[in-house]
C-alpha cells in the first residue's frame, strides 16, 4: 500500500491522478523527452480542453502530469492536432477516462486500526 501512495499523488481537488514524467515514460515504453513534448502539446489545450493543474512544474521542468489527461490526449492526439477534426472530438471527462484507464480505476485507501 505504501508504494501505491508514493506512485500516485491525488490533486487537492481529488479529480486528478498525478504521475511523474519518468513513471509515465516507463509505462508507455518511451523516453522522458517524448513525454515532455506531449506535455507541451497538452499545455496548449489546457484552457480549451483540459483543467488547470494537468501539468505540474518543479522549477522550470515538468515533473508531474495528470494520468487521465495524458491517456485522453494519447487517444485523441491525431484528431486534436488536426484543426478540422478537432471540433468532432468528444469533450474530456475524467470519469470516462477512469473507466478505460489501464492502470487504475479508483484509489481505495485502507488504514490499519
Amino acid at each position: 500500500m505504501q508504494k501505491a501512495k508514493e506512485f500516485f499523488k491525488i490533486n487537492e481537488k481529488g479529480l486528478n491522478f498525478l504521475m511523474k514524467v519518468s513513471d509515465l515514460a516507463k509505462m508507455d515504453n518511451v523516453s522522458t523527452r517524448t513525454i515532455c513534448r506531449r506535455a507541451e502539446e497538452i499545455e496548449q489545450l489546457i484552457p480549451i480542453r483540459y483543467p488547470e493543474g494537468s501539468v505540474i512544474y518543479h522549477g522550470n521542468r515538468k515533473s508531474e502530469i495528470d494520468l487521465y489527461v495524458y491517456q485522453d490526449y494519447k487517444r485523441q492526439r491525431g484528431k486534436l492536432m488536426n484543426p478540422l477534426a478537432r471540433k468532432y472530438v468528444e469533450p474530456y471527462s475524467a470519469n470516462e477516462m477512469a473507466l478505460i484507464c489501464p492502470v487504475i480505476e479508483r484509489v481505495v485507501v485502507m488504514t490499519e486500526d
